[in-house]
Parts: structure tokens; C-alpha cells; sequence
């Protein structure tokens, strides 16, 4: 069940809101979902933030998400190459595929 809450935001912010509304759902009716959104995921990240706090041995470790780097991929075959080696092996092939191979 929701329940209607009135929200007051700079014009910048709700501006980044509006953009990322139109962005992901496509039309501007979509504030208060996006806004319920965020406000869950912030929720979520301090529940795991605190849960990781409890489970480590020394209380005064401070642990963030500040401090995950990202993982380096190395670059492997593109979307189309990857398409073109699966379909080969299905009826999909096109004529001018089938001869060349």
C-alpha cells in the first residue's frame, strides 16, 4: 500500500530526477516511482553497510563501498562475432554465410 508524501527539492535535483525518469521509464509520471526507488536502494545500502560492520571481528573498521575498485576486462569478440559463430550451427545462417564457411 503507498502512501502519499509531499517532497520538497531544489530545482537542480529535481531536474536530475526528471532527466533520469525520462531516461529509464520514458515519461515524466514515472517521478514517484523513481523517487521510491532510490530511497529503497539508499535503505539497502545501509542494511548492507551495517550488516558488514556486524560481521567483522573489530567494531571500528569502517567499511564502505568507497573502496571496491572495478574489475579490468580484457576485450573479447564483439556482440555481431559472437551472434555470427552461434547462428552457424542453426538454421538462421544466411545463404552468403553458408557458402563462405
Amino acid at each position: 500500500m503507498a502512501t502519499k508524501v509531499s517532497v520538497y527539492l531544489d530545482e537542480q535535483t529535481i531536474e536530475r530526477l526528471r532527466r533520469r525518469a525520462l531516461s529509464q521509464r520514458g515519461t515524466m509520471r514515472s517521478l514517484s516511482k523513481e523517487i521510491e526507488e532510490l530511497v529503497t536502494e539508499s535503505f539497502m545500502l545501509d542494511e548492507l553497510e551495517a550488516a558488514l560492520a556486524e560481521g567483522g571481528e573489530d567494531k571500528s573498521v569502517a567499511v564502505g563501498f568507497g573502496d571496491v575498485r572495478p574489475l579490468k576486462v580484457a576485450p573479447g569478440s564483439s556482440g555481431v562475432q559472437l551472434i555470427r559463430e552461434e547462428r552457424e550451427h542453426r538454421h538462421e545462417t544466411s545463404p552468403r554465410r553458408k557458402r563462405r564457411a
